[in-house]
């Protein structure tokens, strides 16, 4: 099996490429370091690398470069593709946020994980697509009387959204032949983690893992807050 990672050198694509290859799959790692997926590579906690920076304004000509590098490396298909690359939160007032900020945002957070889920699962037969989200970009879940008035993160917020509108679109399209999930992994214990964090990445990858196998509907957002995946509302 082979799955593709995208930010793989942050913390939590660091934890899924070592669950990755725990569970047996052969692992590309994307990144925008080539010096860090090299030590990724030597590390053993992924088989092949590419370099890629998903606010090229060019981004379908990167990802064309990328299928023609799978390819001479006579890779013809691709089970799981985990879109993990995320850009933080900047703005939290949209009287200081910027519309390059929220622009930049939706470049890394939906528009890269549209462009590369469509190339891949019409050039390699992708079987699985894992979009990792946030709670933010749950609506239902900001308007909540105990979420609202802490603070906007309105690039962040917005493009975590459109992310879940790209994952429902997906599976609403190709439901009959490609599983896509949309994903909160929790608050995360990593460099761009929010203050509460409480979960290591170690154990969120862990029960992404799981919950892949699992082969839940489509067509809901999945919390890996708990040890129990919970259902979000969109």
């Amino acid at each position: 099996m082979i799955v593709l990672i995208t930010g793989a050198t942050g913390g939590y694509g660091r934890a899924l490429c070592q669950q990755a290859k725990a569970e047996g799959y052969f692992v590309i790692a994307l990144g925008r370091s080539a010096e860090k997926l090299r030590t990724l590579e030597a590390q053993g906690l992924a088989d092949r690398h590419h370099e890629i920076d998903f606010l090229d304004e060019n981004i379908e000509e990167k990802i064309s470069d990328l299928e023609h590098t799978l390819k001479r490396n006579n890779i013809s298909n691709i089970d799981l593709l985990i879109n993990n690359a995320g850009m933080g939160s900047k703005g939290a007032s949209l009287l200081s946020e910027t519309a390059q900020n929220i622009q930049n945002s939706l470049s890394v957070n939906c528009i890269a994980p549209f462009a590369l889920s469509a190339r891949l699962l019409n050039i390699f037969s992708l079987k699985t697509i894992v979009n990792i989200s946030s709670r933010r970009g749950s609506v239902e879940h900001n308007a909540a009387h105990d979420i609202s008035k802490k603070g906007c993160s309105y690039a962040y917020r917005i493009s975590k959204s459109a992310l879940n509108m790209l994952s429902l679109c997906i599976a609403d399209e190709f439901g009959d032949r490609v599983a896509c999930y949309a994903v909160h992994p929790g608050r995360l214990k990593t460099g761009i983690g929010v203050a509460e964090a409480i979960l290591e990445p170690s154990s969120s990858a862990k029960r992404l893992f799981d919950l892949i196998k699992s082969a839940p509907p489509s067509n809901q957002f999945y919390s890996l807050e708990n040890e129990n995946v919970a259902v979000l509302p969109w």
